[in-house]
C-alpha cells in the first residue's frame, strides 16, 4: 500500500526551516548564511524574514544585519497551560530539593524519542553542575533523567526504552 501524499504548506515549511536554523546557530546569521543553511535563495527567504521580524520571532541587528531568535517562542511555550500548571506545582518542590541536597535539579518531559529539560533550579552554592533549560537528549539509559522517565512509563513503553 502506498501512502497518500500529504498536502504541503511551503510558506510554513520555509518559516519553520528559518526558525530551526536560527535555533541551531551559536550566534546571529546573515540572510545569505540563512539562505545557504536552509538551501534556498536570499530572495526566497527575504519576505519570510520580514514577516518573522514584524511578528517578533526574530530580531535583526542594525549594525551587522544578522538575525537571531527572540524569546517569543519560549514565551509561547511557557504559556502552554499544561506546562504552566506543571511548573507551578514542580518549582517549589525543586527549590526545596536543591536547597536540601545542595545540587541543581531539573525537570524533563518526554519529547518523542528524546527528553527535554523544561525547568531547572540551582542551589545557593557558588559552583555547581546543571543542564540548560531547552536542552534535548536522546532517551537512552545512559542518562539518569531517561531512567527516571522510563521508570514511570507503562510496562510496554518501559520495555521499549530499556
Amino acid at each position: 500500500m502506498t501512502e497518500k501524499p500529504q498536502p504541503g504548506a511551503p510558506a510554513l515549511e520555509k518559516g519553520l526551516d528559518l526558525l530551526e536554523a536560527l535555533a541551531g546557530a551559536a550566534r546571529g546569521m546573515s540572510q545569505k548564511q540563512l539562505a545557504e543553511r536552509v538551501g534556498r535563495s536570499v530572495g526566497e527567504i527575504f519576505r519570510m524574514l520580514v514577516a518573522l521580524e514584524r511578528r517578533g520571532y526574530v530580531a535583526r541587528d542594525p549594525a551587522t544585519g544578522e538575525y537571531t531568535l527572540t524569546l517569543k517562542l519560549f514565551r509561547i511555550a511557557s504559556q502552554f497551560p499544561p506546562t504552566e500548571r506543571l511548573l507551578k506545582a514542580a518549582l517549589p518542590v525543586m527549590e526545596q530539593l536543591a536547597s536540601r541536597v545542595q545540587l541543581s535539579c531539573h525537570l524533563t518531559v518526554l519529547h518523542g524519542e528524546q527528553f527535554m529539560v523544561i525547568a531547572r533550579i540551582e542551589p545557593e552554592w557558588l559552583m555547581g553542575w546543571s543542564v540548560k533549560v531547552g536542552a534535548v537528549f536522546p532517551l537512552t539509559q545512559q542518562y539518569a533523567s531517561a531512567k527516571v522517565l522510563a521508570a514511570f512509563q507503562l510496562e510496554g513503553r518501559r520495555e521499549e526504552l530499556a
